[in-house]
């Protein structure tokens, strides 16, 4: 299991002679080391000095126990005191905006994309998932790491939460990279969204942490949409409680479909969400059915939705109303 993945960064005093010893002959040791302790050891350059260098163990929490011990094994401290083996979890990190426009997934436009609804804001407005996406099948590794590394007292907080800043964020109790979009100043807190499952979270400033420079080379996961050509019934702005239950009932646990037809102002997409119903056949009262249904003409037919009404002049100058499809 991935549970306990993490990295442990060990400060070695920059002598060419235990760096050296440390590597082995052609490397000989960090192999022995990889080998039998099933982790991933490397040296790298520190980031503030030239005179020390950094260790760092990639594997799960007892692995890299197995690893430090044959390192010491290696360099007793009696003989070796400045191979402090001192745990660095961090290094110096950046809070500049980072514009996650630039990391985001897409849905590719004429095709129906398959996709699952990670997270339902109203009846149409919601984030989906795309799980045929090859970067899809790393996200669930990446929480694993990250539930471990942010679940140190050790992990920097976030010194200065700013709109657009992209950080960690805790949630259920995991850790999960969101964005900030607004700040109160007053009563210290963030409205946050989450960026690869969707939703979002009014949090105090003080949960929020500096997310690691590594953390951001997968993309997003969750794209933000709303639905196409609908708009509640009876004119009003809000979904009723009722419209998004439904969606929730007839969109769970299934792969979906969407398709993009078009985008608003702020770039967010406008799709139309085909499903799968089930229902009971009427030749064979113990088997069921499916039909593909578009769901945004099933809010439509069930009165939790209006077509919305695009009104054009003709060319005599009359007004004409007709119905998106």
């Amino acid at each position: 299991p991935y549970d306990d993945l993490g990295q442990d960064e060990l400060v070695d005093d920059g002598y060419l002679v235990i760096v050296g010893r440390l590597i082995g002959r052609h490397g000989a040791f960090l192999h022995d080391i990889r080998c039998k302790t099933h982790t991933n050891v490397f040296i790298k350059r520190h980031p503030e000095t030239n005179t020390l260098k950094i260790c760092a163990i990639e594997g799960t929490q007892p692995d890299i126990d197995a690893a430090l011990k044959m390192i010491r094994q290696k360099f007793p401290l009696r003989r070796f005191p400045e191979l402090t083996l001192e745990k660095v979890t961090f290094v110096k990190n950046s809070c500049l905006p980072i514009n996650p426009e630039n990391l985001q997934l897409h849905l590719v436009e004429g095709v129906n994309n398959d996709v699952l609804l990670s997270s339902l804001i109203t009846a149409g407005h919601f984030f989906l998932q795309m799980p045929m996406h090859i970067s899809y099948q790393s996200l669930y590794r990446l929480a694993c790491i990250m539930n471990n590394v942010y679940n140190t007292q050790e992990s920097p907080p976030l010194p200065d939460p700013q709109p657009d800043v992209v950080c960690v964020a805790p949630a259920h109790g995991g850790w999960y990279r969101a964005q900030i979009l607004s700040v109160d100043e007053e009563a210290h807190t963030s409205h946050i969204k989450f960026l690869d499952y969707g939703g979002f979270l009014t949090v105090e400033n003080s949960s929020l942490r500096q997310i690691r420079g590594d953390f951001l080379l997968l993309p997003f996961q969750a794209v933000e949409c709303a639905l196409a050509n609908v708009v509640p019934a009876g004119g009003g702005e809000e979904w009723s409680d009722e419209a998004t239950q439904f969606v929730q009932l007839i969109t769970g646990q299934q792969t979906l479909q969407a398709q993009v037809y078009e985008y608003t102002e702020s770039g967010m997409p406008l799709v139309y969400l085909y499903c799968t119903q089930f229902y009971q056949s009427p030749s064979d009262p113990s088997g069921y059915e499916t039909q593909v249904v578009l769901l945004n003409q099933e809010l439509v037919s069930r009165g939790y939705a209006e077509l919305i009404v695009d009104t054009s002049q003709d060319d005599d100058g009359q007004t004409t109303a007709t119905e998106s499809s």
